[in-house]
């Protein structure tokens, strides 16, 4: 469950009006009960069309989460208290599109992986830009491991955060 203000369709949707672009929406949830539901969404032809589109990215646009965020109701409640015990037992330093790594980038398996219909890390790596945008102090290991990760070559931020990544 997620607001709808948050929502990646919505934010897509909105990012394409305001470029004058055109947004390809994905009517699945990013997170299945079963890995069994997963897996058969991934091989529909509507699904199957989203996922080439990622193979051909130019500019990938993204947030990055951390679990270190204490407070963050929509993406507690998104992932719910069960995954988010998970990925606070210091292992997963973030996330981008729900695809979790750790401090090093990474990627770290969790309990949603196999049930997770989110673009893959790699697929945002070979985009001539990826643009990762985040700010707040807890947040900062979460970009570190996205950038050490290689998985973004711009980012967008806060001068209070850029000059606690420098510190590190």
């Amino acid at each position: 469950k997620m607001e709808s203000g948050y929502h990646v369709n919505n934010i897509c949707y909105q990012a394409a009006l305001k470029w004058g672009a055109r947004s390809l929406m994905i009517d699945v949830p990013a997170i299945t009960e079963q890995k069994e539901t997963r897996d058969q969404l991934m091989n529909s032809q509507y699904y199957q069309t989203i996922a080439k589109a990622w193979d051909h990215l130019d500019i990938a646009v993204f947030g990055i989460g951390s679990p270190a965020t204490k407070g963050e109701e929509a993406w507690r409640g998104f992932y719910g208290d069960a995954v988010i015990a998970e990925l606070e037992n210091g292992k997963v330093a973030g996330d981008i599109c729900s695809r979790f790594y750790d401090g090093n980038g990474i990627p770290v398996h969790t309990e949603i992986s196999d049930r997770t219909l989110t673009i893959e890390l790699e697929q945002i790596k070979q985009a001539r830009y990826s643009i990762g945008v985040a700010e707040s102090l807890e947040k900062v290991t979460g970009i570190l491991g996205a950038l050490n990760g290689g998985y973004m070559n711009v980012l967008v931020t806060t001068q209070e955060t850029a000059q606690k990544i420098l510190e590190y």
